[in-house]
């Protein structure tokens, strides 16, 4: 924890210096990600298979015979250190406890953050 607070403190960083010390495996183009993605979405080899906003909401979390997952972690709010007294917001202990939550089930192979946040206190 105290290595991310550490991260996001002395930031912003550069792509080569994220690579050198760990905190990501590679960089990639836009175009680079497609590539790599595009033979995997069943479509066309040169056509990128994609799923429309409201599909992509109805989808189930889990689907009963999956063998691996991808988790979608959903926060909004201002980042706090702690839970304010309404419970609104992100509290860093919370967000932090699902994360680690996350990464002892076996089933979970990646995971997606998507933050809607105004800023606040350092996770």
């Amino acid at each position: 924890r105290e290595e991310v607070e550490e991260l996001l403190n002395t930031g912003p960083h550069k792509v080569e210096y994220l690579a050198k010390n760990g905190w990501i495996t590679s960089s990639k183009y836009m175009n680079e990600i497609e590539e790599l993605i595009r033979p995997r979405t069943g479509g066309p080899k040169d056509e990128m298979q994609s799923v429309g906003f409201s599909k992509y909401l109805a989808t189930p979390s889990f689907t009963k015979n999956a063998k691996h997952a991808i988790a979608v972690v959903r926060s909004s709010g201002a980042i706090s250190r702690d839970a304010g007294a309404t419970g609104s917001g992100i509290s860093s202990n919370a967000f932090i406890k699902s994360i680690k939550g996350l990464k002892k089930n076996k089933m979970v192979k990646a995971v997606v953050l998507r933050i809607d946040s105004p800023g606040g206190g350092a996770l």
